[in-house]
């Protein structure tokens, strides 16, 4: 059984179950901090199970960019959780999530997070039978840069995530806005991409996992000036 949690945005999201069947889904808003919500919504999911916590066998969890508070309450709780029942992780970048999620039918899947500053975290995807394929290093960008390198690409786009939400108006008109009412059908989509990566040996042990920054928290790159 895999149990999958993202906390890298605002939006929390968690997911239980296995390939082809979500057990539980949760989808939640933390206006503060994840740190008091995450724990009950797993504990909630886990009771869905007739042996609770010993039938998981991986932890699949969404390891960033994004808020840095987030990523650290995710991985933080992630490798808790494997030490306890000697399990192992598997990591996928947060863009990576939402470009399953939105579910695309189209040629590419965009994911553009908000980076604050006037920045996005921009990933682009190509879809392979419905499973997203990173085609670029995962980068902080303008909007407009951004919305220049998604209006390059041949093909059909669907673009999602919070940086699209709050810069809509600076992306193409041609793009195709991705799925962000999420359900039990979308967090199956999670599963079978954290299955894939299980069946390709793409687990880590905890002292393996870190954070996916892409760039400096404002207060360390305050002290770099």
């Amino acid at each position: 059984m895999i149990l999958f949690f993202d906390t890298s945005t605002p939006n929390g999201i968690l997911a239980l179950g296995q390939q082809d069947r979500c057990i539980t889904f949760s989808h939640w808003k933390a206006e503060h901090s994840h740190s008091q919500l995450l724990p009950p919504y797993i504990d909630t999911a886990l009771q869905e199970l007739p042996n609770g916590i010993s039938e998981l066998t991986h932890i699949t969890v969404g390891i960033g960019p994004g808020s840095f508070t987030g990523l650290r309450v995710a991985l933080a709780t992630a490798k808790g959780l494997a030490i306890a029942r000697n399990i192992p992780l598997v990591a996928i970048p947060s863009p990576t999530v939402f470009a399953t999620l939105c579910q695309a039918t189209t040629d590419y899947a965009a994911c553009c997070l908000d980076a604050f500053r006037g920045e996005i975290y921009l990933g682009i995807y190509k879809m392979q039978s419905g499973i997203p394929v990173l085609q670029n290093d995962i980068a902080s960008l303008t909007p407009k840069v951004a919305a220049m390198q998604i209006a390059a690409l041949n093909g059909s786009i669907t673009v999602t995530g919070t940086g699209y939400d709050r810069y809509r108006d600076q992306f193409p008109s041609s793009v195709i806005p991705g799925n962000t009412h999420y359900d039990k059908a979308a967090a199956v989509s999670i599963l079978k991409f954290a299955t894939q990566s299980i069946q390709n040996n793409k687990t880590h042990q905890p002292a393996e996992l870190h954070p996916y920054y892409v760039r400096d928290a404002e207060a360390v790159e305050k002290q770099k000036r």
